[in-house]
């Protein structure tokens, strides 16, 4: 028996990005990273995209209890990069800027799709979004910004006897 409801919020944000005109038309590529420090997916594809949506699919979560129930409450990070000349200030502003417009469209398809997922009883917490502006000199030139944010799902701690000694 599954422990939550298994939402695959990668799944779910690869495809927010492959429908998006911003992602489309400057061939911004969807790829996973292990965090801000490693940023793999990213450096994995740089000679090839200009432009990233990156998901950061470590398991950071904690466990709460509300009402009757538990849920799991993972944190969702994703990075909004694209490769940009630091000698050319108007190279960096234009693309840091479309990183932030692409920010606000994820966040508002974000609050549009929240409440087709609460019938499965997972539910995007979405009242405190936190974002902060990135750059990346070194080993490669990038700019754009990061947000957070959390997803609840049932998780299920029901005691079952047979899974211990008697």
């Amino acid at each position: 028996m599954s422990a939550t409801t298994d939402f695959d919020i990668i799944s779910y944000l690869e495809n927010v990005t492959s429908e998006n005109k911003i992602c489309i038309n400057n061939n911004f590529k969807f790829c996973t990273c292990s965090g801000v420090q490693a940023l793999e997916g990213v450096l994995e594809n740089y000679r090839n995209s200009p432009a990233f949506v990156c998901v950061d699919d470590s398991d950071d979560s904690n466990v709460f209890t509300h009402g009757s129930g538990w849920f799991r409450r993972r944190s969702v990070t994703i990075f909004f990069l694209a490769r940009c000349s630091f000698k050319d200030a108007e190279d960096r502003i234009y693309w840091n800027d479309l990183c932030r417009e692409l920010y606000r469209q994820f966040l508002s398809r974000l609050i549009n799709d929240r409440h087709k997922f609460e019938t499965s009883l997972v539910y995007f917490r979405l009242d405190n979004i936190y974002s902060r502006n990135i750059t990346i000199q070194e080993p490669a030139d990038m700019t754009g910004l990061y947000m957070m944010f959390n997803v609840d799902e049932p998780y299920n701690l029901c005691y079952n006897q047979s899974q211990w000694q008697q």
